[in-house]
């Protein structure tokens, strides 16, 4: 069941979102933040993830972060999720309807510690097909609302 439930930002502006029951929320400074959820997009057999900086730290501290969506309340949907391996190779494991990426724990540390924007790799499957995997930090659009963008890296191409 979702509720409706409004929110007010550091800026002053009101607004409404229907959000799960179920939240995940943190408070920086005056500000509440509420779930902020991965971006998936697949094209073809190429499947991009974009993490907001709380997910990106979730991901470090917890090794594993996923997104779902369902179709009913009695279904599973579909679930993505990166998790940490302590193999060295980057698998994808696939059933039913939720697709696991399995990140080596070396590339996890680095890039969740790290400055670097993402990584990308190509991951056989054991069906020998190819999927080409591409992990970004999330950066704030230049010219996104606000509401949109809590959570998300500064844009480093924001002039101040």
């Amino acid at each position: 069941m979702k509720e409706e439930e409004t929110f007010l930002n550091s800026s002053g502006y009101v607004y409404k979102k229907i959000v799960p029951q179920k939240l995940n929320a943190w408070k920086k400074g005056n500000d509440i933040f509420i779930h902020l959820f991965m971006k998936v997009r697949i094209q073809g057999n190429s499947i991009r993830f974009r993490l907001k900086q709380p997910e990106v730290e979730r991901f470090g501290r917890e090794g594993s972060i996923t997104e779902s969506m369902s179709f009913t309340e009695t279904e599973d949907g579909l679930s993505f999720t990166l998790e940490v391996t302590q193999d060295d190779a980057f698998s994808v494991q696939y059933d039913t309807g939720k697709m696991i990426l399995w990140i080596p724990q070396k590339t996890a540390t680095q890039w969740t510690r790290g400055a670097a924007v993402g990584f990308e790799e190509k991951i056989k499957t054991s069906a020998g097909k190819t999927i080409s995997l591409l992990v970004e930090k999330d950066f704030k659009c230049l010219d996104g609302k606000e509401e949109e963008e809590e959570g998300s890296y500064p844009n480093p191409l924001k002039a101040c």
